[in-house]
């Protein structure tokens, strides 16, 4: 799992909601947008952009399995696909047209597998 940082989130809620969450700049305002959206909204905006940060595979991907020349995950969003790379040791993630993360916490082992924090929100297409 690719999990957004909270000011990744912050960042992608202003974007969408028109410039209202980042002039606060607080997590409960993102929060507040999402709970503003009904469940048609959540449905078409928040599913989408939920599964492309989950690997479809059930594959471990550890920051070292990552070959500096890049690797494709495929995604529960059948329309996301995710290269991941680490350049330089900087685990990094591209997807899209040129759209680009960096993994800023790494290899965090939970029950059900691997969560990396990135700085920026998945966007589908």
């Amino acid at each position: 799992v690719f999990a957004p940082s909270n000011r990744a989130v912050i960042t992608w809620a202003d974007e969408i909601d028109g410039g209202a969450v980042g002039s606060i700049g607080q997590v409960h305002e993102a929060r507040r947008f999402i709970d503003r959206l009904s469940y048609a909204e959540e449905a078409t905006l928040l599913w989408p952009i939920v599964a492309a940060h989950i690997v479809r595979d059930r594959v471990l991907v550890l920051a070292s399995d990552v070959p500096a020349t890049g690797r494709p995950l495929a995604t529960l969003n059948p329309a996301v696909t995710i290269s991941a790379q680490r350049p330089e040791n900087t685990f990094m993630l591209h997807w899209g047209s040129g759209q680009t993360s960096r993994v800023i916490f790494s290899d965090r082992l939970a029950s059900n597998g691997v969560v990396h924090v990135i700085d920026r929100v998945i966007r589908a297409p």
